[in-house]
């Protein structure tokens, strides 16, 4: 589907939703085509495999809805090759990140709010229901860019580059796996103006997996802050593995820079 086939079928949609039907931007992404419509996104699938998996995300955020303590985005429209959904309206996690990589202090508050709330997504789906979303096609392991990785690994000794590349071939045992946002980083969360978190959008990558691929974002908050996020998270779920996050951080790290050279 082109980009302005795409505009015009959200702009259709929202119309119908009784929304504004003003185009703030639209873009390909991947296998859909994003259009900012104000007060809410338009996903546009470009063939039925990806409408497909739009439906799979609707179905999830409403299944989550009710299982989670915090908005997410709202589903308004079915369509065979689109999602229509409300945002989430409040302050962008993003701009309280830049504060807490500044201020340990806010880093370690916030890293309470963050196993918090990832405690309850990892929890919101019991692994009694993994077999129903795996028919459905929920992925069952986290995305990764493994060619990004392996370019990026690829400039380092070989020693380190072994390494990483192990890193990728790790297993994850059945009874490890959990339910994952995918990509649960500040650039996805809301906040309020107390900083806490309010809301969480942007499952594109949600899948079954280790539970720890979730985390990998927290290290960036520095060691006293990712101590913080271990303790409170084990107090509300599982017991984690620090090393298990800091490979998690690692391998990030190497998909951002693959992803920088391609």
């Amino acid at each position: 589907m082109t980009l302005d086939a795409a505009v015009t079928l959200a702009r259709e949609l929202a119309i119908s939703a009784g929304i504004g039907s003003d185009v703030v931007s639209a873009e390909h992404r991947g296998f859909r085509v994003v259009v900012d419509l104000g007060v809410a996104m338009a996903y546009v699938a470009s063939d039925h495999a990806g409408g497909r998996r739009l439906a799979l995300e609707r179905q999830l955020l409403r299944v989550l809805q009710t299982r989670v303590p915090v908005g997410l985005p709202a589903p308004l429209v079915d369509h065979p090759r689109a999602c229509l959904r409300l945002k989430v309206q409040g302050r962008s996690g993003f701009a309280h990140h830049r504060r807490a990589m500044a201020e340990p202090a806010v880093a370690t508050e916030y890293a309470g709010e963050l196993a918090r709330v990832m405690a309850a997504f990892h929890t919101a789906i019991g692994s009694d229901e993994f077999a129903a979303w795996l028919a459905a096609g929920l992925p069952g392991s986290a995305l990764l860019d493994r060619a990004d990785v392996k370019l990026a690994a690829s400039s380092m000794a070989a020693a380190e580059r072994d390494k990483a590349v192990a890193f990728l071939e790790q297993p994850v045992s059945e009874d490890e796996r959990c339910f994952l946002h995918g990509d649960f980083g500040s650039h996805n969360l809301v906040v309020d103006e107390r900083d806490w978190i309010t809301g969480v959008f942007d499952i594109e990558g949600a899948a079954l997996g280790d539970r720890h691929h979730d985390m990998r974002w927290v290290p960036s908050y520095g060691p006293a802050a990712l101590r913080a996020f271990v303790e409170a998270y084990q107090r509300l779920a599982v017991p984690i593995d620090i090393q298990r996050i800091l490979r998690r951080h690692a391998l990030a790290a190497l998909e951002q820079l693959g992803w920088g050279l391609t």
